[in-house]
């Protein structure tokens, strides 16, 4: 329910910046929550919609949208009103599965294009079946139609997709994953991805712990393969926008990888479920990466999406460990990113999701996906819900992983992280109308900012109360991570906003309740007997001013700030 209460004033709100002519009511904007599946009504059964993409970062972006239609015979209009090139895949068997209990017939095709959407705005796209099929020109393809279709490609011994960045390789006789190239620095490293179970222990000798919704504890350190051998059937589908492997390993695993054109990783999509249980034990489903990169026990983790913490297997920096559990006790909490390094080579995977995962080997990273577990403790449910199709739960989610010199991935990590956190909202509205009426009605086109912030500042906060406004800056590159971002930097927020101006700025604790020249100290100190503590009240002064509005950034340093702004004329109606 709260998901369509913020839908319905996100709706209001874009709608409210769409219009240009007071003539015009607002267009009515829905959402589809199961584009991930390919579901939606409206690009499914409409001949003529927008779509309206929102970007909530203070950065212009470059993306990908993917979407559901009726046909392959289409059109797509960029904001300007001029015809795009897309590209035509054919939805695949096990992503029709998931619409079983859906009420509408499920839609043959998805169309794929690309989108930039300016800072903190929006853009407005149009797609629009057609009769014909029209020419168009690719850049660097040729003559194709707008509306591209992907060729289907049989390839017998090694399989290959690249960009002008990343080529993957892949076995055909497994159907796996073998090697990943980063085209620019020239690095290969062997990779070799597969999927495993864990079987839930149900308690031993040792202990009747058993693994449950909360405690993972496998009965042994060795995972079994989801299929004999781990092989997988594979068909290609290459075309001027996306090359992709779709992989299926058994009945309950598939997997798309994916290369988009000049994106900087390689996209990961799974789909695990149901998993199956009658055999009465309970499994956890993990994908691992086993590669040649020389990580020496070492493993890195992200707390909380912010700084990176270094892990060792076996191994706590301030206690000696009893290692009597070698995989639940190595497992850690992924939150958006695990890397594994040498001097060389650096492979990153960041998740869409909170997960848990781990290295037990040097080389080698897993990370576990999914668990239907059919015993439980202490009076609790066991993880054994059957979900909607009644047979169990699926779950689709995404990796995209990353290869490059250690020196060069800070800055690659940080931005897709950000990325993916901050995803571009998709708003869709019927449009009867042609292209050109549209532009000459509403807005496609909106930026709340003047000006980008640099790629190491990240917006974590805009809130505004009346003529107020709380912002929150964070500098999100660590020390030393890169040679140019990790640096200090300063930003000025002087006419950074397009509808108000700044009229003054105070500095605020993080939670924005007390003023930074107001903040007491606590200093402690641990030399005097009892550890008493006293109010260090050096911070107590006038408080920093900010004439020039200009703001300094320390990295991992982050600032709150309220504001007293003056509202500017609208643009707009």
């Amino acid at each position: 329910m709260l998901l369509y209460v913020v839908q319905s004033l996100v709706a209001g709100v874009l709608g409210k910046y769409l219009v240009k002519n007071a003539s015009a009511p607002p267009p009515s904007l829905t959402f589809c929550n199961y584009l991930n599946i390919s579901s939606c009504d409206i690009t499914q059964s409409s001949k003529s919609f927008a779509v309206v993409i929102y970007n909530p970062l203070p950065r212009s972006i470059t993306s990908f949208i993917e979407l559901p239609v009726g046909s392959s015979n289409l059109k797509v209009f960029s904001p300007s009103g001029n015809i795009i090139g897309s590209q035509i895949l054919p939805i695949s068997n096990e992503t029709l599965r998931l619409h079983e209990k859906s009420s509408s017939p499920p839609p043959r095709y998805k169309v794929l294009f690309p989108v930039n959407i300016p800072p903190l705005g929006f853009s407005t796209y149009f797609v629009k079946l057609t009769k014909g099929k029209t020419i168009a020109s690719f850049p660097g393809q040729g003559k194709t139609h707008y509306a591209a279709k992907t060729k289907k490609v049989e390839e017998k011994k090694v399989i290959t997709i690249q960009n002008a960045d990343i080529q993957l390789k892949f076995s055909a006789a497994t159907g796996r994953l073998v090697c990943m190239t980063d085209l620019g620095s020239n690095i290969t490293t062997q990779v070799d991805q597969q999927f495993f179970w864990y079987n839930s222990s149900t308690g031993n000798a040792e202990s009747n712990q058993i693994s449950n919704n909360y405690i993972f504890r496998p009965n042994s350190s060795k995972p079994f393969p989801v299929t004999a051998g781990n092989k997988a059937r594979v068909t290609v589908y290459k075309g001027p926008l996306v090359e992709e492997v779709r992989q299926v390993f058994g009945n309950y695993v598939s997997q798309v990888v994916r290369l988009y054109k000049s994106e900087r990783s390689a996209e990961f999509e799974y789909t695990v479920g149901p998993i199956p249980f009658h055999d009465n034990l309970g499994k956890e489903i993990i994908t691992r990466f086993d590669t040649d990169i020389k990580s020496n026990s070492l493993f890195y983790t992200d707390a909380n999406g912010r700084e990176i913490k270094e892990r060792k297997r076996n191994y706590r920096p301030t206690w000696k460990l009893d290692v009597t559990e070698p995989v639940a006790g190595n497992y850690y909490p992924i939150n958006s990113r695990v890397y594994i390094k040498d001097s060389e080579s650096q492979m990153t995977i960041l998740t869409d999701r909170s997960l848990g995962g781990s290295s037990l080997k040097d080389g080698s990273v897993e990370i576990m996906l999914h668990r239907r577990i059919l015993r439980s403790d202490g009076g609790r449910e066991a993880l054994n819900e059957t979900g909607v199709s009644g047979k169990g739960l699926v779950v689709r989610g995404k990796l995209n992983v990353i290869l490059a010199p250690p020196k060069d991935s800070a800055a690659l990590h940080r931005m897709l992280a950000e990325k993916m956190l901050l995803a571009p909202l998709t708003g869709f509205a019927q449009n009867a109308l042609p292209v050109k009426t549209w532009l000459r009605l509403y807005n496609v086109i909106f930026s709340g900012f003047t000006q980008e912030f640099p790629p190491n500042v990240h917006l974590l906060t805009l809130e505004t109360r009346n003529e107020e406004m709380v912002i929150r800056v964070e500098h999100q590159f660590a020390v030393g991570e890169d040679a140019a971002l990790s640096q200090p930097i300063k930003i000025s927020l002087a006419g950074i906003f397009s509808e108000f101006d700044i009229v003054s700025m105070t500095e605020t604790n993080l939670s924005a309740n007390e003023l930074i020249k107001n903040k007491k100290q606590l200093h402690w100190n641990i030399k005097e007997s009892g550890n008493k503590c006293k109010f260090d009240d050096t911070a107590r002064q006038a408080g920093p001013k900010y004439p020039d509005l200009m703001v300094q950034l320390r990295p991992m340093q982050i600032r709150t700030f309220k504001l007293v702004i003056k509202r500017r004329k609208s643009i707009f109606m």
